[in-house]
């Protein structure tokens, strides 16, 4: 199985809205957990998030390409991403990297949809940061 946990900080600087951010006027922040999800093609992830946004997530690679030396190879990817909670959508797109060395990735994007109330994060840039811990998944079943 490919777990990847993502302890990121969206910073989304137009929020402005109390019922949204914790905060009125400072970055969301939220965790993100995902894992290999065999039913996404290409390739892709579903999970949770939690945090300011509280909701499901599901991710899909755009591409990947690998650069470095074997001991430090380096990913560098796109992805697009759909979180869905209890009252709207939110759609992103981000371009990222992972070291596989010591699993720290990173990724900024922007936010490219949003339904119901998160409609004014439209057009916001975010960044967030964790690590991924890899593991085999084995053959798709």
């Amino acid at each position: 199985m490919v777990t990847i946990l993502a302890f990121s900080v969206m910073c989304l600087t137009l929020v402005s809205v109390p019922a949204v951010s914790a905060q009125p006027n400072r970055p969301l922040r939220v965790v993100m957990a995902w894992d290999l999800d065999y039913s996404i093609s290409p390739i892709g992830w579903s999970g949770t998030v939690s945090g300011d946004i509280e909701g499901d997530i599901v991710v899909t690679l755009v591409y990947a390409r690998w650069t470095g030396r074997e001991q430090d190879k380096t990913e560098h990817w796109k992805e697009t991403w759909v979180i869905t909670t209890a009252s709207g959508e939110i759609h992103g797109e981000e371009e990222g990297a992972a070291t596989m060395g010591n699993g720290k990735c990173n990724a900024r994007g922007r936010i490219t949809h949003a339904t119901g109330p998160w409609t004014h994060l439209i057009g916001c840039i975010f960044h967030w940061k964790g690590i991924a811990w890899m593991t085999d998944p084995g053959p798709p079943p």
